[in-house]
């Protein structure tokens, strides 16, 4: 994702979100020219997750890493959710809670600005190879 916000105001602004959420435990840091900001573990509370009952109890960790590129700042959001004391309600929750889209949408209302995707497929800068056939 990107924004014509600097970097830093970029991490300032997501350290504000995550403390908004609830958080208490972050930690901004940079290096050279790249912003990170890390929040958690924070416990998921119900009003954070209200589609996913299961889902209470766990706890979460959220994390920025921004950079400049060009004339713009390139971020990335990341989320992790572990699971509750007592294990998921059911298989199936345990795959709903494992895709935090929801969560990472609530972080995102909570961020002061607004940033763009570029539509359709990634470019060779947004691609990641993850494997490949060998013949």
């Amino acid at each position: 994702m990107r924004s014509t916000l600097p970097v830093d105001s970029v991490g300032s602004e997501f350290r504000r979100a995550f403390v908004t959420l609830g958080q208490s435990n972050i930690h901004w840091a940079k290096f050279g020219d790249t912003v990170f900001v890390r929040a958690g573990p924070a416990p998921l509370l119900p009003s954070e997750v209200p589609w996913d009952t299961s889902s209470y109890g766990a706890t979460y960790w959220a994390r920025i890493t921004a950079f400049p590129q060009n004339d713009s700042t390139r971020f990335r959001l990341y989320v992790a959710i572990v699971r509750p004391p007592r294990g998921w309600a059911q298989a199936a929750d345990s795959v709903r809670a494992f895709r935090p889209i929801g969560l990472c949408a609530e972080i995102g209302k909570k961020v002061g600005f607004r940033w763009i995707r570029r539509a359709g497929d990634p470019g060779d800068e947004e691609k990641v190879p993850v494997w490949s056939r060998v013949p």
